[in-house]
């Protein structure tokens, strides 16, 4: 049920609808630097918010509704570029593959795909679903029926 739900969702959206800036250069350049984004968000947070609530019931829940997350006061914009590459540093300290984390780790082929394209037509956006679900029944399918294959997390 949640996996046609999701493809619903995929299929039905307009990725350029997040693109929605001010038609101007300086209203852009000003709201990145007062606000923190070159897009205004509009869009993506009326979107975001029909999601939670879908699943909650309240469009405005937060993450501080599930668990109390570390936070770093944001005032202006050198205290957010701050936070931001602390955040990154934090990340890059953090992640780092041993020998095993291939085990688990279910390898998707993006096709082609950047984080950055919001041209997806639905051709491409099957294609990537179909991507995803043959990775991951490749990734179980060695997990649970491939007994030959060492995988340091089978029971």
């Amino acid at each position: 049920m949640c996996r046609g739900r999701n493809r619903g969702i995929l299929r039905g959206l307009n990725f350029r609808n997040f693109l929605d800036d001010s038609w101007g250069v300086i209203r852009d350049t000003e709201r990145l630097i007062t606000e923190f984004g070159w897009y205004k968000g509009d869009f993506f947070r009326n979107w975001i918010g029909e999601q939670i609530k879908s699943k909650t019931g309240n469009g405005e829940s937060t993450f501080r509704d599930i668990a109390e997350p570390e936070s770093r006061p944001v005032t202006d914009f050198f205290s957010y570029t701050y936070a931001l590459v602390g955040t990154v540093l934090n990340i890059q300290d953090s992640i780092h593959l041993h020998s095993d984390d291939w085990q688990r780790t279910i390898y998707i082929d993006t096709l082609g795909a950047g984080t950055t394209d919001f041209d997806i037509d639905g051709g491409k956006k099957d294609a990537l679903i179909a991507s995803g679900r043959e990775g991951t029944i490749r990734y179980f399918d060695d997990w649970f029926n491939n007994l030959a294959k060492a995988v340091v997390n089978r029971p």
